[in-house]
């Protein structure tokens, strides 16, 4: 993995607050390549996710794995606070 996907990836695993399949997820972000603007969409909608009543509710147990949010493009879903 190049050093600026590599970068992107350390930033995304420390943001997302389920610690789980971490070589899935970086297979996934991997094949995402994801570009400073897809960063920022990312980085963006993981902030609302995290403050969404979905991922809060019951200690987190609807957060979804990294992988499985990435694959999914999670970024694009919508989330009500």
């Amino acid at each position: 993995m190049p050093d600026s996907l590599a970068a992107g990836f350390k930033n995304f695993w420390e943001a997302y607050p389920r610690k789980r399949s971490k070589g899935q997820a970086e297979k996934a972000w991997a094949v995402l390549k994801p570009n400073r603007h897809l960063l920022a969409l990312i980085a963006d909608a993981l902030g609302r996710a995290k403050a969404s009543d979905d991922w809060r509710r019951d200690g987190g147990t609807y957060i979804p794995y990294p992988a499985t949010w990435l694959r999914a493009k999670g970024w694009e879903d919508s989330y009500e606070v």
